[in-house]
């Protein structure tokens, strides 16, 4: 018989709760450009965010860059949720000196 004593601070959701910086967070990946989130907006159960490639390598061989935008949801205390949720992920690809929307529904 196993005894899971984390319940629910498993992989994550531990670091954040004991306040400790992993040495790789999730999505973690190597990238040729700075990235720039803006203009978020919660409208009901829909969140938005506009994402800028700061990069301009248009004259070289990057042309665009891939980011993984995260959604993470917290709660009070008294709810016993871990104090981050990931909501929801999803990985886009942007040209240097544009930007994409991207839209979660909770």
């Amino acid at each position: 018989m196993s005894t899971y004593t984390e319940k629910l601070e498993v992989g994550y959701r531990w670091y954040d709760a004991h306040d400790v910086e992993p040495l790789y967070p999730f999505g973690h990946g190597l990238s040729y450009t700075e990235w720039k989130y803006d203009n978020i907006k919660v409208d009901g159960r829909k969140v938005t965010v506009d994402i800028y490639n700061l990069g301009l390598y248009a004259d070289r061989w990057l042309l665009e860059d891939k980011e993984v935008v995260q959604l993470y949801v917290g709660f009070p205390e008294e709810a016993g949720e871990p104090p981050k949720i990931l909501k929801g992920f999803e990985k886009v690809t942007v040209r240097g000196g544009y930007s994409e929307t991207v839209t979660f529904e909770l």
